[in-house]
Order: structure tokens, then C-alpha cells, then sequence
């Protein structure tokens, strides 16, 4: 896989969100949990959208006093969550983050012929690809670069990262044996990235709108792929 400058496999990053709806239909790109005619690739366009809710804005008491729920007038005047370090880092670390599961995916085709699998992971390769376009556009947008002082960190610093070691056992199994060492490594790195998203909201970060969407997305879709990676596992085993 071609790596450019900043070591991220060479892609083509959009010039807009709106550029998320094309191909929004793709089959390949639907999972677990989804409606059947709501894809994941839709879901990272959705957070282009911010809507105005019409829900009545409720203001919490202070103790002792009744909630108030405020008037249109007051809940216009109420400023939405501004990002913070912790969502800009969160961001530039998970791209990484997704950048090592696209090319764990990138061997699958050659190294085994499960179609299961094969399906899988294509459809895991074209979620995460979305949700790098995302994450860079969401970057670039607010003058931050796609890389920051975490560059440096190592797998033994990032959560659920593999070593060099891992991904050069991984490049050279084949068959069954690649097939088990993938589901392994992919929980792993999976989890990791739940920790990543924990992580964030302790850090106090999650608040802004779009940032809040994708922790959600990230923690709820990888949590339904692990589940499943688990089930191939157990019938491999099996």
C-alpha cells in the first residue's frame, strides 16, 4: 500500500462533506444495528447536518429550585459546545488509529478465501476510509494539521494499536492461520479504540455537536463488529 509524506496510506481526501453522499447506497457498506436503508457511509454524512431541534430546551434548577424550560427566544441565545484540545487529539489519533486497521483489511483478499471474511473486512475498509475523509475534513476545517505532537507515540502508547512485530506476523499468515490472527488483532485494535472514545470524554471532550455524533457512531459500530468478529472466532475455533 503506497504511504504518502505523512505516512498515512496515500488517498484522495474530498473538497467537501457533500462529497459523503455519493455512493451512499453501497450495499457493502451497511452493518449490524443499521436500518436496512441506512448505511454507515450515511451516517458520516449525516453529521454534515445540523438541524434545529424542536424539542423544548429544559434549564436545570439550581438545588432546591424547579427546572425551567426556556422560551425559543432564550434557547436561540444559548452558544452550542465549542471543540477543545482533547477533540482536536482524539481526532488526529484515530485517523492513525484507522489508517493501521485499512491496512490490516488491504491483506485480507490475498491471504484467505472465506468469503465471510473477505466480505467483512471490505466493508470495514470502506467505513473507516469514510470516517478518515471525515476526520481530515473535520481537521482541516478548523486550521488544525492531521498530525499532532502524539505523532510519535508507538502501539504500546496508543490503545489497541498493533507492534510492528504484530502486523509483520499478520503479513505473512496465510489461510486459517491469517484468518485467526486477524479476528485477534482486529478486536484488539477495536477496543482500543472504545478506550480512545472513554478517553475522550474524561478528558472532558465530546461536547461539540459533531464530535459528540462520531464518538457515538465509532463506540457503537465497532462494539457491533467486535461481537461479530468474536462469533467468527468461536466457528473458526469451533
Amino acid at each position: 500500500m503506497t504511504r504518502g509524506a505523512n505516512g498515512f496510506a496515500a488517498r484522495r481526501f474530498p473538497s467537501t462533506w457533500m462529497r459523503y453522499s455519493d455512493g451512499g447506497n453501497d450495499p457493502r457498506l451497511r452493518c449490524g444495528g443499521s436500518s436496512p436503508d441506512r448505511t454507515r457511509h450515511d451516517r458520516v454524512h449525516d453529521r454534515e447536518r445540523l438541524p434545529e431541534s424542536s424539542s423544548p430546551v429544559v434549564q436545570l434548577g439550581a438545588p432546591g429550585e424547579e427546572n425551567r424550560t426556556l422560551s425559543p427566544e432564550e434557547a436561540a441565545e444559548i452558544e452550542p459546545p465549542e471543540h477543545i484540545q482533547a477533540d482536536i487529539t482524539f481526532m488526529q489519533m484515530m485517523i492513525e488509529h484507522h489508517d493501521q486497521a485499512v491496512t490490516m483489511t488491504g491483506w485480507v483478499d490475498e491471504r484467505t478465501t472465506d468469503r465471510d471474511l473477505r466480505l467483512f473486512a471490505e466493508r470495514m475498509r470502506l467505513s473507516q476510509d469514510s470516517e478518515i475523509e471525515f476526520m481530515a475534513e473535520w481537521l482541516q476545517d478548523r486550521g488544525t494539521p492531521l498530525r499532532g505532537d502524539h505523532a510519535a507515540h508507538t502501539a504500546e502508547t496508543m490503545p489497541g494499536m498493533l507492534t510492528a512485530e504484530q502486523l509483520e506476523q499478520l503479513e505473512a499468515a496465510e489461510g486459517e492461520d491469517f484468518e485467526r490472527l486477524f479476528l485477534q488483532f482486529m478486536i484488539q485494535h477495536h477496543n482500543g479504540a472504545l478506550e480512545m472514545v472513554e478517553d475522550l470524554r474524561a478528558a472532558g471532550g465530546g461536547m461539540e455537536i459533531m464530535i459528540s455524533r462520531f464518538a457515538n457512531d465509532v463506540a457503537g459500530d465497532q462494539s457491533i463488529e467486535i461481537a461479530r468478529m468474536q462469533q467468527m472466532l468461536a466457528e473458526l475455533d469451533s
